[in-house]
């Protein structure tokens, strides 16, 4: 994805949390590594929120999180 595209999006990209763990604020709280194919996909629909990776391991258990 080109840099020029990135400069026309109108939702935050939460550039800060790329390679962190995050658990988003959706209907079922999913946890993802955040990443910018993930922010692009998001549409900045839902907020990461920053998680420990022994809270992302827990929460991957839930079959809703695999």
């Amino acid at each position: 994805m080109s840099n020029e595209v990135l400069a026309d999006v109108s939702f935050p990209l939460f550039q800060d949390l790329y390679g962190s763990y995050v658990q988003m604020d959706d209907r079922f709280e999913t946890v993802h590594i955040w990443s910018k194919e993930l922010a692009i996909k998001n549409k900045g629909r839902c907020t990461p929120m920053l998680i420990s990776k022994k809270k992302f391991d827990q929460e991957k258990q839930h079959s809703w999180n695999n």
